[in-house]
């Protein structure tokens, strides 16, 4: 195991509602979407881990 720590980076989507935040969101994390619409009430938050040059860096 490699003694580097995760990175962690945070990621905010802004933007009027309705505009398709949330489903931006889930289509690059879970690889899905939905054609329902669904308001998000207060925050919505998803990880991924990712690779970038050898290195592991969670989004969030």
């Amino acid at each position: 195991m490699s003694g580097r720590k995760k990175a962690l980076l945070k990621v905010i989507i802004l933007g009027d509602s309705g505009v398709g935040k949330t489903s931006l969101m889930n289509q690059y994390v879970n690889r899905r979407f939905s054609n329902q619409y669904k308001a998000t009430i207060g925050a919505d938050f998803l990880t991924r881990d990712v690779q970038i040059d050898d290195r592991t860096v969670t989004l969030q």
